[in-house]
């Protein structure tokens, strides 16, 4: 008889690691469109433009990095260039492809956001972990989603 997968180790492992992302994100998320006067869905894709090369990178490549369907980070790109936080161009590599560049007044409204989110990270992990903790946290992560 196949061992109950309910109290397989690493089925609880997952569960807790998606009950935590899903509380610390929901507060995050509050914090973000009251504090930080974006979704935080918006930050995560300027923090990740960002820290590309260039600060631009393709929709395809972008849209897997935040896991959205392609239609779905075309849609988000319409409003961050609606609010001036991005724009779209034509790669420089591939004429095919369309690339997000974090503009100027993106790059404010993600340093403005990371003032009002960064506390606001650090408060819903120092709580409950400590600091060597959180470096063990982030080697993890790191392993599991290179």
């Amino acid at each position: 008889m196949a061992a109950d997968p309910f109290s397989d180790p690493y089925m609880q492992a997952w569960g807790e690691v998606v009950r935590a992302f899903q509380q610390v994100t929901g507060a995050l998320e509050q914090t973000a469109r009251e504090s930080a006067g974006m979704p935080l869905t918006w930050f995560e894709v300027l923090l990740r433009l960002n820290a590309a090369p260039g600060r631009r990178q393709r929709m395809t490549d972008l849209a897997c990095s935040v896991g959205f369907s392609e239609s779905g980070i075309s849609r988000l790109a319409n409003r961050l260039e609606d609010a001036g936080y991005i724009t779209r161009e034509l790669s420089r590599s591939d004429r095919r492809s369309t690339e997000a560049v974090l503009t100027d007044d993106g790059l404010a409204a993600l340093d403005r956001a990371a003032k009002v989110l960064a506390p606001a990270v650090r408060a819903h992990l120092a709580g409950p972990l400590t600091l060597d903790e959180v470096h063990t946290l982030h080697s993890l992560a790191a392993r599991i989603s290179p």
